[in-house]
């Protein structure tokens, strides 16, 4: 293995220098390179496969499948070398991560435009990470572990290796000696508390967050904006009722379109952090501490999941919520339905792991 190490080290140095390649020909030769990284590793992994779109390189690691795309220029990788990428993902089994290596890095138009998708199915990686692996600093399974975890835990794509050596990994939880307090202590002994609290609870880097759709809101304020504009045509046209009518309709659609614009601007997130649990929602926000939390679950209520946490102090929480969605005490559970997963980005496996991470053996 060392002696296999070494040989791509050389041909690397090769690479880096174009001494036999040109830029086109690198390229080419930089796929089979990659598929020898990964079997130098003990991974099985084969170059340039040709069938739902051709592949630079395919590996397995477990259970898990990955497609690689690989790009060596001098130009930063687009938005549309990733949405390539991404096309070819989805044309495969759910479960299947698509790896995308750039060795010059990623445009901020890219990363945007990958972060802010509906969900995140590709794991990023530079020129830092390969040098990494080839150095023996990391092995490509612990590289692609922290880097699903990265992806899992910050909804972040693209963690670079300067950024993974200083937090060191977000599944390592710190001791609780490190842990900054939310609230001051009252002289009686009790922290303060606001159920409604709006300023994040949880300290950065030190919570899981999951966001809400926004894609398919703005989708909705778009159709029934064509909708409030035939109507308008109709009520225009038209006398008598029929123009009542239709004036009544077009209100009835712009308060619509009002709804799903506010849900569009400010979509659903769920943080679970070391802290407690914290819901943003338009105009609710549900913060609950894990000093504060008995028990909590992902459970049906009124036939939607939704993560439920069990408090003497969960009737501090109105009985009633925006549309239903925001957060709300259920006299029947005797607990608090801190946020729904219907419009979350996110399964309720995903959930279940943050809330088992942080979640101080409640879950």
């Amino acid at each position: 293995m060392a002696d296999a190490y070494e040989d791509l080290r050389i041909t690397y140095e090769a690479m880096q220098r174009l001494d036999g390649w040109t830029p086109q020909t690198r390229g080419q030769q930089f796929n089979g390179w990659l598929a020898d990284l990964l079997r130098a590793g003990g991974i099985d992994a084969a170059a340039n496969q040709r069938s739902a779109g051709e592949i630079d390189v395919v590996f397995t690691i477990g259970d898990v499948r990955y497609i690689l795309e690989a790009k060596w220029s001098k130009t930063k990788a687009d938005t549309g070398q990733l949405a390539k990428l991404q096309k070819r993902v989805r044309q495969r089994l759910s479960g299947t991560y698509g790896v995308f290596v750039a060795m010059a890095g990623y445009s901020d138009e890219a990363l945007k435009d990958l972060v802010h998708g509906d969900r995140l199915e590709l794991i990023l990686l530079d020129r830092g990470h390969i040098e990494a692996v080839l150095s023996g600093e990391i092995s490509v399974v612990q590289l692609l572990s922290r880097l699903r975890d990265e992806a899992s835990f910050t909804g972040q794509p693209y963690t670079t290796m300067a950024d993974l050596r200083r937090v060191g990994g977000r599944t390592a939880i710190p001791p609780m000696s490190q842990i900054r307090p939310v609230s001051p202590v009252r002289r009686d002994g009790s922290s303060s508390w606001n159920p409604q609290q709006a300023l994040r609870g949880n300290p950065s880097g030190q919570y899981v967050v999951f966001n809400g759709y926004q894609a398919i809101y703005w989708l909705l304020v778009g159709i029934l904006l064509l909708l409030v504009a035939t109507t308008a045509v109709i009520a225009i046209g038209d006398h008598g009722l029929g123009r009542v009518a239709a004036i009544v309709a077009v209100g009835f659609e712009l308060l619509l379109v009002s709804g799903f614009w506010r849900m569009a601007m400010q979509p659903i997130r769920l943080e679970i952090g070391q802290i407690g649990i914290q819901a943003f929602f338009p105009r609710d926000t549900a913060w609950m501490p894990w000093e504060r939390i008995d028990r909590v679950d992902v459970v049906r209520v009124n036939g939607n999941l939704a993560v439920v946490a069990w408090s003497k102090f969960a009737d501090s929480y109105p009985t009633t919520s925006e549309s239903g969605r925001g957060p709300h005490y259920i006299p029947s559970f005797g607990a608090v339905a801190l946020c729904p997963l219907g419009p979350l980005r996110a399964r309720r496996c995903e959930i279940a792991n943050a809330l088992r991470l942080y979640g101080q053996n409640r879950y």
